[in-house]
């Protein structure tokens, strides 16, 4: 995914249907890191230690102006996999005042999550504009069908965006 112990500023994630799969690890991580996190601000490094099972070196990951931002559409919550991990990183996000992770889903179905932010529409060129218009990011990372996989990137580029910080996943 070309991220690094050292990436900073806004990454964004386009993902439609089976294509969350390829970076629910990372989202894992994201997890595993925010309760580190707290783990360490609230109860200091003996509690931070205890709840790192993994003995992973989230003190040196990532800098502190990292986000990352995830906008998905799917059939249904139910076939949206990896929601409930979302949803939980996006509750304690929320909590903490953290800006750090965020999801914005549409669910074709109409389903809706309060602790998910829903997007009214598809991911269309006007959508994609807005989402990297209001502060440009530092990469865009696509996965989903093929059709989507071509318009996201297409989109992005007639907005001015790199292609060279276009990763397809």
């Amino acid at each position: 995914m070309e991220l690094n112990a050292k990436s900073s500023g806004r990454h964004v994630f386009f993902v439609a249907g089976t294509g969350l799969l390829p970076i629910l690890d990372f989202i894992f991580f994201l997890y595993r890191k925010t309760i580190y996190t707290i783990a360490k601000e609230k109860g200091g490094a003996d509690a931070a230690k205890k709840v790192n099972v993994y003995n992973e070196p989230f003190d040196l990951v990532f800098s502190t102006d990292f986000t990352v931002e995830i906008y998905g559409s799917f059939p249904s919550i139910k076939e949206c996999l990896g929601f409930e991990l979302i949803k939980r990183l996006c509750i304690i996000n929320s909590q903490m005042k953290d800006p750090t992770f965020k999801a914005f889903f549409k669910f074709s179905n109409g389903d809706k999550d309060f602790d998910v932010e829903c997007l009214n529409g598809r991911l269309t060129q006007e959508l994609v504009e807005n989402i990297l218009g209001k502060n440009m990011p530092e990469r865009i990372y696509v996965c989903g069908p093929p059709q989507f996989n071509e318009d996201v990137p297409k989109f992005a580029k007639s907005n001015g965006f790199p292609q060279d910080k276009i990763i397809q996943i």
